[in-house]
This record gives C-alpha cells, structure tokens and sequence, in this order.
C-alpha cells in the first residue's frame, strides 16, 4: 500500500488474468521514467466460466437453458453449434437473466450449447458443452420396412430418430384398409408375427412414437406369397392314377392350382384347386400310354406365385 501524498495511480490496463497498475511517485521529477513503476496484480477480473443449472423442455419444441450466476458477471452469451466442439454461433448475447429460451429447434436434431460471462474487463472462456436433442419433437418415421420370406412373417426397419419411444405395429388383411395395432415395441428394430390366422395374406406398417406424438407410416409391406417346391408324379398302376406331390414353406396362401399339359409341355390347363392344407393331388382322368406334366402355382389376395418345378408321369399301356 502507498500513501497518497507520495505517488497516484497514473494508469491501469487489463489482461484475462491480470490487472496491471502504473504508479506515478511524485516524488520523482515529472518527465522522469524511473519515476513510474508497474505493478502486476494478480486475480482474474473477467468473470469465471458459468455453470450449468439445468436444461428444461416445453412441448412446442423450445429449450429452457439455466445457469448458476457467475460472479462479477454483468451478462452473459448463449452460443449453439450443431456439431461437436463447435464452431459457435451467438443466439442470445447480453442475457441479464439466468434463464435463456431457444425456440424453433428442429425437430430430433442435435444442439451443442456453451454459456459465457461477461463484464467491463471481457468475456470469460466457455462453460462445459451441453448436447441436447429435444425430448417433445415428433419422432422421424422408419423406413426400409421388409418382412422375411419364411413363414414367420418377422418384420425389420431402419431406426432413423433418437427420440421415439418405441413402435406401433399395425396389420390389415390384404385388400382391406381395416388396419389393427398388433404391438407397441420397444427399442428393437424387429418385430415377429406370432398372432396372424394362417392362409391369409397380410400387409403391415408402422411408426415411431414419444414424447412428442406419433410419427408418419413407414412405407407398407405384404407378406410373402412363396412357391410351391419340389412337385413330384408318379403313376400308381394298381389305382390307375397319377399321384402329385410338392412342398410349401409359409402359410400365406389360400390355395393352390394344379395345371397340366399331355404329351408336352406346351398347352398346361388347371384341373384342380387344393385346400391350402394338402400339398398333394390325384388325376384320375388319364389314358394309356401316355406321358403327362404337372405343375403347381399358390394363390392368395395378391395374386399368384411363381410355378413350381415340372413334374412328369407317364401311364402304362
């Protein structure tokens, strides 16, 4: 400390982390630089970095961003980023409250938020970065919806929001708009139909929900209409009858057609439709000596499958 009558503080500059004084000694000659001493004074005068409070969020997509009062601060600086680290961009500058409300935020989008303080002497360095996605805004809706070809009819999507809760599945019959809510899901991006009524075809869709409602439909799926495998004839003499067999995975079909040609197979005409449960038939109507193919097609709401493999018999004289 200096008494006033001998030396007056002639000047003061300022620094991020230090004050430093001139002090003019009137005992020294007036144009005397040895008179003038600097001393550096140590303590930061720009306010500390402030801290987070908490992070509160309204239903229309606005951000209420609180903070711990800095001392020595005169206002303070919002500052948001869409990527990690910046770069920054002011959104609200000389904030006197310790309370900033963001608004129009987009919709499942991320936010990289900063707080400083400022006064007289500048502007503190950042606070610690706050990423934060809006919990109230509408989910994406998924896409790239496909169901397997097996019978399982197991559902998978692509998952493109971070802030949905889980899924709506929905069904409808095939040709009906009478769609039903199956399951609500979790986070799994998959989903396995274990209640559909067999021999029916089926056609689902599903959104994401939240917080925030229900998104758009993902775009709409039919369960597979397989083809019959595997088709086999063999002439039974004793029964003078050719018997014709095949395979089926999946139960969406709600019939199959049997068709055949004699003596080539250039002129196939259906001769029968089978329950969806056998996958076998009997031809009673052949003559002798004569060589017969066979094929076989599923059917259902949306149409028909592709043929099985030929099948050949021929009958005995």
């Amino acid at each position: 400390s200096m008494n006033d009558d001998t030396s007056r503080i002639q000047k003061q500059r300022y620094s991020d982390t230090a004050r430093y004084v001139q002090i003019f000694f009137t005992d020294a000659p007036e144009n005397d630089s040895a008179g003038v001493r600097e001393f550096r004074v140590f303590g930061n005068l720009c306010p500390s970095a402030p801290v987070w409070n908490s992070v509160d969020y309204s239903s229309d997509n606005q951000l209420t961003l609180s903070l711990k009062e800095s001392a020595g601060a005169k206002y303070y600086t919002v500052k948001r980023a869409v990527s990690i680290n910046g770069p920054y961009i002011p959104i609200g500058e000389k904030i006197t409250a310790l309370k900033y409300t963001t608004l129009n935020l987009l919709a499942d989008s991320e936010s990289y938020f900063v707080i400083t303080a400022s006064n007289d002497y500048g502007e503190s360095v950042h606070s610690i970065e706050r990423r934060e996605i809006p919990e109230y805004t509408v989910p994406y809706a998924p896409t790239n919806l496909t169901i397997s070809s097996d019978e399982n009819n197991s559902l998978s999507w692509n998952d493109n929001s971070r802030t949905e809760s889980g899924y709506e599945i929905q069904r409808a019959l095939y040709g009906q708009d009478n769609w039903i809510t199956m399951n609500y899901t979790g986070g799994n991006c998959s989903f396995t139909d274990t209640e559909r009524l067999p021999y029916k075809a089926y056609k689902y869709r599903i959104n994401a929900y939240g917080v925030g409602g229900f998104s758009a439909y993902s775009n709409t799926v039919v369960s597979p209409l397989n083809s019959p495998k595997n088709a086999t004839a063999e002439y039974l003499k004793t029964s003078n009858e050719i018997f014709i067999n095949w395979t089926m995975v999946g139960k969406n079909h709600e019939k199959f057609i049997l068709e055949r040609s004699v003596g080539n197979q250039n002129n196939f005409q259906q001769i029968a439709e089978v329950v969806p449960e056998n996958t076998y038939s009997q031809d009673v109507d052949i003559m002798a000596n004569t060589t017969y193919y066979y094929r076989v097609c599923a059917l259902n709401a949306t149409g028909k499958s592709q043929y099985s493999p030929v099948a050949t018999a021929t009958t005995s004289r």
